[in-house]
């Protein structure tokens, strides 16, 4: 009778192992993140959907197409702008 309960168990751990991944989530279908590009000022970083001109030299990150200027930024900007109220 105890090598039943431990066929049982064996099988129910390999069955178990043969589930996919039940936390997996498909992307949004056709969701494109908005362009961001952030400046340094006095007080913070700020932040706008159009690359500014007259902030040129004070460029930190951006998002989206290359504004032509400024570094390249070596770490990942965040793709998700806070949600709007």
């Amino acid at each position: 009778m105890g090598w039943i309960a431990a066929i049982v168990v064996a099988l129910s751990v390999l069955i178990a192992g043969c589930e996919t991944d039940p936390w997996k989530q498909d992307p949004v279908a056709g969701f494109t993140p908005l362009p961001i590009y952030c400046y340094r000022t006095i007080a913070d970083v700020d932040c706008f959907a159009d690359p500014v001109d007259r902030h040129r030299r004070r460029l930190v990150a951006y998002e989206g197409p290359w504004p032509g200027y400024g570094p390249r930024p070596k770490v990942p900007f965040p793709s998700a702008l806070p949600a709007e109220p």
